[in-house]
């Protein structure tokens, strides 16, 4: 039986990335029809007066029924700003975190459910995802993009199509406006970085920020799969990639983003998306009490808490992103509400500036959807790689990056994002198998081992360039590291059929554990802490020698039946 493998399950650096991933069949959609002017100005009026409920009723009928029509029929989308408020909604505090309202909750609920609604029934690029969903903090009022840059007349053109085509009007809302997500942000990048920090430190918020991340991701994988054939420049996650900001450091700066751990350098670099996001719900009841005792006087102009702006609320005009200019009139200092900031530790922090990531599995990225989440995204980034080299980042480079991000990971976490099985339907084979080449070649093996220019990842190699090695380092972790990625390279070949029971494999299998093991024992003395991290490596250095030999012993048992 032939070695090679019909396809590359892995590629060598200084070569092609491997072929992207494995998309399911791609999906069926319906056409997209603008709402007729009347009902989108009903509508509209509903989110002008806050009136969410009756407006996301309203858009979820209008879109499901059509969705048992024949395929071809066209149905009713929403238009793109009333599909970014909704997106806006779904997370922001206000509907959520910093209330207890049930009715704020359910419209929040209500908002998402739409959303996904119309991601299953229209699809991404029918319904006009790509200009619902441009972040404007750099273009409010202007022909600026996210990153700052002047937008080309031909981006200008596409906008005015897409509001000609489906509809899109302005809705006079703070949350469609100033307080819009797509307003608050510098880039898609900055979200993703907040989000990530949330699900490391502040457990309430993420519990609202999964949802629309997990939506969110998956209308990028949606909207690439059919874009990436016919235009992949169209596509949403290259908007968000060629629009991001950083300059000359802009890819470096988006893995940052999925690689945000909650760290303080973490949290400087992206920070909280909206005003005063995590403080806690107020006591309503209280509020009203309070309300009913402040004295009215009209003749003497003391309203009260009547016309106060609650302190989360932003102006009519700085919702709209101007600055407002500092008012002439006074009033009496004694009637002015006076209320506390909002504390560091609210929604539940569970961020300590002394703690050091601990070497606890997942959580050490904020638990096991988060880290399923951020490795969507670089899957993404592999298949956007593969397509538009010159454009984003060629195989080899991005690859790299990889590497420097997943190799400094505590153990268990790196064993994660290697494994084929810890977090599943997330990176391809062919990307994890690239991966832990990148690992071995790029960081982790001894200089001995020999360099080849095979592309594909055989037996033939494994015998003579990766399974006899030890790590580069006498640490026991990256001793561990190279053991595990060799595990993971192991178990493909086996799983793919491609491996054949002979001395050579068990010699280089046996001499490798070993190896690994004496280097690992020539370590310095170290303190109490550094020696149960250290029992914990070898844990990990041992269990992964046998999980190789059981491969081996479980090859043998194939061959002798």
């Amino acid at each position: 039986m032939s070695e090679r493998t019909s396809s590359p399950l892995s590629s060598l650096p200084n070569s092609q990335l491997p072929p992207p991933s494995t998309s399911p069949t791609r999906k069926a959609y319906h056409p997209a029809r603008a709402l007729p002017f009347e009902l989108n100005s009903h509508i509209t009026v509903y989110f002008e007066e806050a009136l969410y409920t009756q407006a996301f009723a309203l858009l979820q009928s209008l879109v499901s029924s059509g969705a048992h029509a024949d395929i071809n029929e066209p149905t009713f989308v929403p238009s793109p700003a009333q599909l970014a408020l909704a997106s806006t909604l779904t997370v922001h505090p206000a509907l959520t975190t910093r209330t207890s309202s049930k009715e704020k909750w359910s419209q929040a609920d209500s908002a998402l459910r739409l959303l996904r609604l119309v991601s299953q029934v229209i699809g991404p690029p029918n319904a006009g995802f790509s200009h619902a969903f441009k972040f404007l903090r750099f273009k409010f009022g202007s022909t600026r993009n996210s990153g700052g840059q002047i937008l080309r007349n031909s981006e200008r053109k596409e906008d005015r199509e897409n509001q000609s085509r489906l509809g899109d009007g302005k809705i006079e809302n703070q949350y469609a406006q100033g307080e819009s997500l797509y307003a608050r942000t510098e880039d898609f990048w900055q979200v993703i970085g907040w989000a990530f920090n949330c699900s490391k430190l502040h457990p309430k918020r993420w519990e609202r920020w999964v949802l629309w991340l997990d939506w969110m991701i998956t209308v990028l994988e949606d909207d690439w799969r059919e874009r990436e054939e016919l235009d992949s420049k169209a596509s949403l996650i290259w908007l968000y990639i060629s629009h991001a900001s950083g300059g000359s450091g802009r890819n470096r700066r988006i893995l940052r983003s999925i690689f945000a751990n909650g760290t303080t350098k973490a949290v400087n670099e992206f920070r909280e998306v909206f005003r005063n996001e995590l403080k806690e719900p107020k006591n309503e009841d209280a509020e009203r009490i309070k309300k009913r005792e402040v004295d009215v006087d009209v003749e003497a102009e003391v309203y009260g808490d009547y016309l106060a702006k609650d302190e989360d609320e932003p102006s009519d005009d700085e919702a709209n992103g101007t600055i407002l200019a500092k008012r002439t009139r006074t009033r009496d200092p004694s009637l002015r509400r006076v209320t506390s900031k909002a504390s560091i530790s609210s929604l539940n922090s569970a961020y300590d500036e002394g703690e050091e990531l601990s070497e606890d599995g997942p959580a050490v990225l904020g638990g096991s959807e988060s880290l399923r989440l951020r490795m969507r995204l670089l899957q993404l980034l592999s298949d956007v790689s593969i397509k538009l080299p010159h454009d984003f980042e060629t195989g080899n480079e991005l690859y790299t990056m990889f590497v420097e991000f997943v190799r400094p990971l505590p153990l268990a976490t790196f064993q994660s994002f290697i494994s084929p099985s810890a977090v599943p339907e997330t990176f391809s084979t062919d990307a994890q198998t690239t991966l832990c080449e990148f690992l071995l070649t790029r960081s982790l093996l001894e200089a001995a081992a020999p360099n080849t220019a095979e592309p594909y990842l055989r037996q033939s190699k494994m015998e003579e360039c990766y399974l006899p090695f030890a790590a580069t380092s006498p640490s026991v972790a990256d001793n561990a590291k190279v053991s595990l990625c060799l595990e993971t390279l192991l178990r493909h070949l086996f799983l793919a059929g491609k491996l054949t029971a002979r001395p050579a494999l068990e010699f280089a299998i046996q001499e490798g554990i070993q190896k690994r093991c004496e280097k690992a024992s020539d370590g310095v003395k170290k303190g109490a802490s550094a020696r149960r991290r250290e029992e914990i490596a070898w844990a990990w250095l041992l269990e992964s020698g046998e999980r190789l030999t059981d491969i081996l012993n479980r090859l043998q048992l194939c061959a002798g039946k």
